[in-house]
């Protein structure tokens, strides 16, 4: 019994999950001991609070005197004085510490007690090092510097939004923080809260934090449960989206830190030894990667994956992982970041896709592309070298294709021409005194869905005309559309009310998507009619080109007669739910054991996950089944329609009677992005069918606790303990 019960303690330090103890049978006093060192260990802050005769006020925070003001609170497990000159350099009885200022701080930057140095902070390289240990330090210190992921956001230049950045990027810089990092051996509460406190620390993180800011709870989480883990993780004033969005993030980066010391043992290696560095899917960042697979490759590393549960080189090598890694966020890689493995000389990549949610959106394209793109273009190159199709059925089903995407873009072009009605309608009303020009400012200066608008769309192309040098381009733009100067001020800035009309004169003159959607946002025009017919005649294009495609040509899969137009169809939605990782196509990432996986932050959607979703192990058993339902038009509140959406079957035969049955598994939305009169965009999301399934086949987590693998392995030693 004594040997199991030590392995407890020992597991449980390093995890730092002695808490964890008091989840166990009862019936041993070994477990009971367990259960006692988990209560008497308290954290460092605490220690050092009661070192410093301070008092705890509950939540992580300490007083000079019971019930009275906060002077401290606990922040990154450490001891944070809220006023400086009141930390223990100005106390008497202030703890001894040689903790020096981490790169980038000032000691007074922080009034932490008990500091220990980063683990990131960065320490000369040894000489005769290995090319290795040269590129292994290198890419460390690239990432440090370059991606500080929180501190160094920049809207506009990342990739996706706020929350996508967070869910993704952010993960990524959790999980090098947990490899050997200050998260390293932290719980499940521990990591939560710090980052929470990190994004919510303003600074350099204000920008990021304050885009995440919301009254509802992300991803699949409820906001009972946010409530919950708040209380856990220490946190008593804490923002609903912003904490929701910490804890998804940090559940993504315990899963892809179970996958990193998963494929790790797969390969033999000592994961104590591995050498881990993250990366996303910004072009700096793919570039990074590739650079440093050449400084590995160039030290003599080989590029290692395991297929069918063994270790295997992988054939093309450090060029082969040079392309996937290049190939990152298309079809052929859908991931958005990855972590580079190396160990004594050995190199391995893992690929993730990043969702919130397993409802989170699949994928997005256009008509065009779908119809137009290198899949289709090669599907067809495969039909006439197979046979299936001659040079004349080609010919007539790009002629389909090409008429159908030039009906869509003349249909769509109207919205040009509801724009420009939009912007004359609105300038007569102002002529006529139905709205004066004054309201007109107000109302950009103080709607919200407006105010954002007023300085680049309507200052913005006047504020840099000199109007004292008429020739200049700039200022003959702006008089092209400013009302006719006031002869008492011709080179004199213009006011507020001349930028407006300025401003619609030049949508009437050149119209664009964001110029309509502004002026319908004024309030004094309404396209609804107009925009309505519009999406009416265009949610016709795609199953009007289907049926065509379907009734004129035709080839055989598996035996069985399938409409070009379905083929299509089928083909596209394979690519889009990654279901290609069933088939585990050679060449591919997809060919390889858990090189790249879908991480729904704790729910993850493996292969076994996708062919028992949709009852098949081929791509032409999925294309013979697959079936596209009729498109339902979307409407608004006030019974518009707006886009319209289809459900996509997979027809899924029982192997003991025969009887077949649809089931969902995909919808795709035709929508706008681009307010109510935008160009047609395709949306891709799991159907309720499919996430029902993945919810309950795809858990990563302990169902119970929701705590990632790793953290269940000290449950799977307490539980052998107790049936000892």
């Amino acid at each position: 019994m004594k040997p199991v019960i030590d392995e407890i303690l020992k597991e449980a330090t390093i995890l730092r999950m002695l808490d964890e103890a008091r989840t166990a049978k009862p019936g041993s006093k070994g477990l009971d001991r367990a259960k006692r060192a988990a209560k008497s260990k308290a954290s460092q802050a605490a220690q050092d609070a009661e070192k410093l005769g301070l008092f705890s006020l509950g939540g992580g925070n300490y007083g000079e005197k019971e019930g009275g003001s906060t002077v401290a609170t606990t922040k990154k497990g450490k001891l944070v004085f809220t006023d400086p000159n009141k930390g223990p350099k100005n106390r008497k009885d202030k703890p001894k510490s040689k903790q020096k200022a981490t790169a980038g701080q000032t000691d007074d930057d922080f009034a932490a007690v008990g500091d220990e140095p980063s683990s990131s902070t960065k320490q000369p390289a040894k000489k005769g090092g290995s090319a290795n240990k040269v590129a292994r330090k290198e890419a460390k210190e690239s990432r440090e510097t370059r991606n500080d992921k929180i501190n160094n956001y920049e809207p506009g230049k990342q990739p996706g939004r706020p929350g996508s950045y967070i869910n993704e990027d952010v993960s990524m810089q959790v999980v090098d923080r947990m490899s050997g990092g200050d998260l390293a051996g932290k719980s499940e509460d521990e990591v939560i809260r710090t980052i929470y406190e990190d994004l919510a620390a303003g600074g350099a993180a204000q920008e990021l934090g304050d885009a995440n800011l919301s009254n509802s709870a992300a991803g699949y989480l409820r906001i009972s449960e946010v409530r919950e883990l708040a209380e856990e993780a220490g946190l008593e004033n804490y923002n609903m989206g912003l904490f929701s969005k910490t804890v998804l993030a940090v559940r993504n980066a315990q899963i892809k830190r179970d996958y990193i010391d998963r494929v790790s043992d797969n390969l033999g290696w000592d994961t104590k030894k591995n050498n881990e560095v993250g990366f996303g899917g910004s072009p700096d960042e793919l570039k990074a990667a590739g650079d440093y697979v050449d400084r590995l490759a160039a030290g003599g590393a080989k590029m290692m994956a395991v297929k069918d549960g063994k270790p295997v080189e992988i054939e093309g090598g450090a060029e082969r992982m040079k392309k996937w890694i290049s190939d990152s966020g298309g079809s052929h890689n859908p991931s958005d970041t990855f972590s580079i493995v190396e160990n004594n000389g050995e190199v391995t990549v893992l690929f993730t896709s990043d969702k919130d949610s397993p409802n989170a959106i699949i994928a997005q394209s256009s008509l065009s592309e779908e119809w137009s793109g290198e899949l289709n273009e090669r599907a067809l190159g495969e039909f006439v070298d197979s046979g299936d199709l001659d040079a004349d059925e080609v010919a007539d089903i790009i002629s389909l294709r090409t008429a159908a995407a030039e009906r869509l873009q003349t249909i769509e072009s109207g919205f040009e021409n509801v724009g420009i009605a939009m912007a004359v309608e609105t300038i007569a009303k102002v002529k006529d005194g139905e709205v004066s020009s004054k309201e007109l400012v107000k109302r950009f200066k103080t709607q919200d869905n407006l105010k954002k608008h007023w300085k680049d769309k309507v200052v913005g192309p006047f504020a840099k005309a000199d109007f004292s040098r008429p020739a200049l381009s700039t200022t003959k733009e702006a008089l092209e559309f400013l009302p006719k100067r006031d002869a008492k001020n011709p080179y004199g800035k213009p006011t507020e009310e001349e930028m407006v009309m300025g401003f619609l004169k030049k949508s009437e003159a050149k119209p664009s998507g964001s110029s309509r959607k502004i002026i319908e946002r004024l309030g004094t025009s309404n396209p609804d009619d107009a925009v309505e017919n519009i999406r009416k005649e265009a949610l016709k294009v795609e199953s009007e080109l289907v049926e065509k495609l379907d009734k004129d040509h035709k080839i055989t899969v598996d035996g069985q007669e399938v409409g070009i137009g379905t083929y299509v169809q089928a083909k596209d939605v394979w690519e889009k739910g990654h279901f290609q990782a069933i088939t585990r196509p050679e060449g591919s990432i997809f060919e390889y054991d858990d090189m790249f996986v879908v991480n729904c932050s704790g729910y993850v959607i493996t292969p076994e996950v996708l062919s028992g979703m949709i009852g098949v192990d081929t791509e032409n058993e999925f294309i013979t089944e697959f079936k596209a339902g009729e498109v339902v038009e979307t409407k608004s509140k006030t019974d518009r329609v707006t886009g319209g959406g289809m459900m996509i079957y997979a027809i899924v035969k029982d192997k003991d009677t025969g009887e077949e049955r649809p089931v969902e598994i995909m919808q795709k939305v035709q929508r706008s992005k681009a307010g109510p009169m935008g160009k047609f965009e395709s949306v891709f999301n799991w159907a309720k069918g499919a996430r029902e399934y993945i919810y309950e086949n795809g858990n990563a987590m302990d169902k119970e606790k929701n705590e990632s693998v790793s953290y269940r392995h000290i449950q799977t030693l307490l539980e052998m303990a107790s049936q000892v």
